[in-house]
């Protein structure tokens, strides 16, 4: 299991993954300033958690992307070879949106992707957690993608939207 503090929400987080060296990665959506769920917007930001086995104990790694990025999904890129970038995202990248390491921009010929929501948005600020639903912003929010060469990163800027909203695909 992962617990950053006593205060500290998290949700989520899928399959852990095994590097070349046997440490499990884990991707999940932990609320900034001590929020709760009920707050996950516009309080949500992805955070890297490492163990060395895939039960844990997991401990924190690093924050991936800031407020607001939630429920990633990490995944082996299953046609590394083949390009599947869009030559041009339709919309940057999200303000705020952090690259851990100072990654360059990636590629989708890397090995691993994730997959998240998110938008430029603030945290609320510490001891006021607002739901932000007040600002019909966290409607707009979109399916993203990154990329990175191994579960370690460095992650590339999210891009996107993958699918726009209201889209039959």
């Amino acid at each position: 299991g992962y617990r950053r503090g006593r205060s500290t929400t998290s949700w989520g987080g899928g399959p852990p993954l095994r590097d070349a060296s046997g440490r499990y990665h884990l991707y999940l959506s932990e609320l900034a300033n001590n929020c709760t769920l009920q707050s996950w917007v516009p309080n949500s930001r992805v955070n890297h958690v490492v163990a060395d086995a895939p039960e844990g104990p997991y401990t924190f790694h690093s924050t991936v992307f800031e407020t607001f990025h939630h429920n990633p999904t990490v995944v082996k890129n299953p046609h590394p070879s083949q390009p599947s970038r869009p030559s041009q995202p339709s919309r940057p990248a999200a303000k705020g949106a952090g690259r851990a390491g100072g990654a360059a921009a990636g590629s989708y010929e890397d090995a691993y992707l994730m997959y998240l929501i998110g938008g430029a948005m603030p945290p609320s600020t510490p001891g006021n957690c607002s739901s932000g639903r007040s600002d019909t912003r966290h409607l707009e929010s979109d399916i993203l993608v990154s990329s990175a060469p191994s579960p370690e990163g460095p992650w590339s800027e999210p891009v996107g939207p993958l699918v726009a909203r209201g889209s039959e695909q």
